[in-house]
Formats: structure tokens, C-alpha cells, sequence
């Protein structure tokens, strides 16, 4: 707690309510506070206890109960308040980095909650993927509770999938056979994919996004002997000539 500071906390009788309990001030911003505490933070009914030897021994384990609170800055009034907290922040991470959460926060992220006209072909085409093909996946090898759990070795394997032909079942239950990405198509998804992490680690929810680390394919292409493409190149003189006749059979 900042500007604060408490006394050292002692054992003390009350003299109102001839109770036992452990006293100590806070002083915070030039004001002195002064508190006393029964034992019901730590669910310790003290002034139960009717034989004097336990209760001095029950007053000594709260008493380093309340300086240990007070040394980390916690009121232990307060404790409840701050475990309850704690609880619903648990809670919440939980329930957030579920996949579902994480979808809908990228999505809002982009502004794919309410999109611009613009941007209705690309909200489409992630969303389908992210949920049609990359969610499926995340359920299967259970981490859709908690994307935090996708590794880079997830993310490959799922690829490596997608890589090959392979058989899928659509919406109306029928079962089609799918080729398998090429190499552009695969490096598409590997930027999808970081963008539905990528919000994450904006926020600071999250510290590296995992697609980031994968690599890239090469998209080099082949032609039908395994020889590669290259997608631009200076014409051969065979291939001028081959040019030059086709224009020169041509009308125009």
C-alpha cells in the first residue's frame, strides 16, 4: 500500500469489551487509524477459548498471523475482501483464455464486432477458420479451456494436418474429400492463426504468441517433372521465338 505504514502489531485486552485481541495503527497520508482484531479474519473465535494457557497460545499464532499481513501490506480485516478478489480474478483468467473468450476479444480487438463494409470479407474468412478448422483441432487435443497451453509443436502438427488430403464432414453431415493446403495457403494461416493470438499479447495477457516462432514454407512451385517454377524470369530465346511466331499467326 503506498504511503503507509503500521505499528508493530501486540497482544491487548480490551478494556471496553474486556476482549483479547491483537492491536496495531496504520498510519496513511498523516492520519493514524487504529484497529483490533478478534480473530474472525482468520476464523479464529479467540475469546471462546476459556482455558488460559490455550488462549495464550491461540493469542501467539495471531499475533504472527497479523504481522505476517501487515508485512506484506494486507489489512487482515481486509483479507476477506482480498481473497474474494483473488478468487474472482482466478475465475476470470480462467474463464477468459478459454478459446471461445479468446475468439471473441480478437474479434472486438478488430473491431469485427461492429465492421466497417470493408471489412466483412476478412471478418468472415477468420472467423470461419478460427472456428470451423482451428477450434476443432484445439478441442481434440484439449486445450480449448486454456489457449495459454497451445505450444509451437500444436500449432505444426495441426498444419502438418491441414497438409494433406484428407477427409472432412460438413455442416449437413456429408463427408467430402479435401486436398491438402499448398505452401501459400499454410503460410496464410500461420499469420491467421498469430492473429488470434497477437490481441493477447498486446494486452500483456499473454507473452509470446506462438505462431510467431513457426516457420515459413517455401512456396517455390514445380512444374510436372519436380522442376521449379519461378514465378518471374527472362524468357528463353526458344521461348521468344515460340512468343514471337504465335503473334505473328495471329490477324491483329
Amino acid at each position: 500500500m503506498a504511503n503507509t505504514k503500521f505499528s508493530e502489531p501486540r497482544i491487548y485486552k480490551d478494556k471496553a469489551n474486556k476482549k483479547w485481541c491483537i492491536r496495531f495503527n496504520l498510519f496513511k497520508d498523516g492520519e493514524t487509524y487504529y484497529y483490533k482484531e478478534y480473530g474472525k479474519s482468520y476464523g479464529i473465535k479467540l475469546n471462546h477459548v476459556v482455558d488460559l494457557s490455550e488462549r495464550q497460545l491461540i493469542l501467539g499464532q495471531l499475533l504472527l498471523l497479523v504481522k505476517n499481513d501487515l508485512d506484506k501490506g494486507i489489512i487482515p480485516g481486509e483479507r476477506e475482501k482480498i481473497d474474494r478478489e483473488e478468487q474472482e480474478k482466478k475465475v476470470y483468467e480462467e474463464r477468459f483464455y478459454h478459446f471461445d473468450n479468446v475468439l471473441k476479444f480478437s474479434m472486438q480487438h478488430r473491431g469485427y464486432d461492429n465492421p466497417r463494409p470493408n471489412q466483412m470479407n476478412s471478418k468472415e474468412s477468420l472467423n470461419s477458420f478460427w472456428t470451423n478448422q482451428f477450434r476443432p483441432f484445439v478441442e481434440r487435443i484439449g486445450k480449448l479451456s486454456d489457449i495459454r497451453g497451445i505450444t509451437i509443436d500444436d500449432i505444426e502438427a495441426f498444419l502438418e494436418e491441414q497438409s494433406k488430403p484428407h477427409s472432412r464432414i460438413t455442416k449437413t453431415g456429408k463427408t467430402i474429400k479435401v486436398k491438402g493446403w499448398s505452401d501459400k495457403t499454410i503460410n496464410d494461416r500461420i499469420s491467421w492463426i498469430g492473429m488470434l493470438f497477437s490481441p493477447l499479447v498486446k494486452k500483456r495477457k499473454l507473452s509470446i504468441n506462438p505462431a510467431h516462432k513457426i516457420a515459413r514454407r517455401s512456396e517455390i512451385r514445380v512444374d510436372e517433372r519436380g522442376s521449379n517454377l519461378i514465378r518471374f524470369q527472362v524468357y528463353s530465346k526458344q521461348e521468344l521465338e515460340i512468343l514471337w511466331n504465335f503473334l505473328q499467326s495471329r490477324p491483329y
